[in-house]
């Protein structure tokens, strides 16, 4: 039972953040390009679901004995790249 209301707890918060995030990024985004932001943004997340889906895929096809640390780690990758991309970028 803990599980799964943790679980209810993180989609819950995913659903709260979600938007506000994004709109933040479009109030802070210049006009002519926040439709490109808010299109990206949904890429962005179904890019993130097929990475995620192939890092299974490549771990274990049948889902059987899946290494929960090692989907952990390349699951990470991303956001650390994305990390430094973007500090590289900021001007201030």
């Amino acid at each position: 039972w803990t599980l799964s209301a943790a679980r209810f707890f993180v989609g819950a918060s995913f659903g709260f953040g979600q938007p506000a995030s994004l709109s933040y990024c479009l109030e802070i985004s210049p006009t002519s390009w926040r439709t490109f932001v808010y299109c990206f943004s949904g890429y962005l997340f179904i890019a993130g679901e097929a990475y995620s889906a192939c890092i299974i895929m490549v771990d274990d096809p049948n889902m059987n004995d899946l290494d929960w640390r090692w989907l952990l780690i390349v699951g990470a990758i991303p956001s650390f790249v994305c990390t430094f991309v973007g500090a590289a970028f900021l001007s201030e």
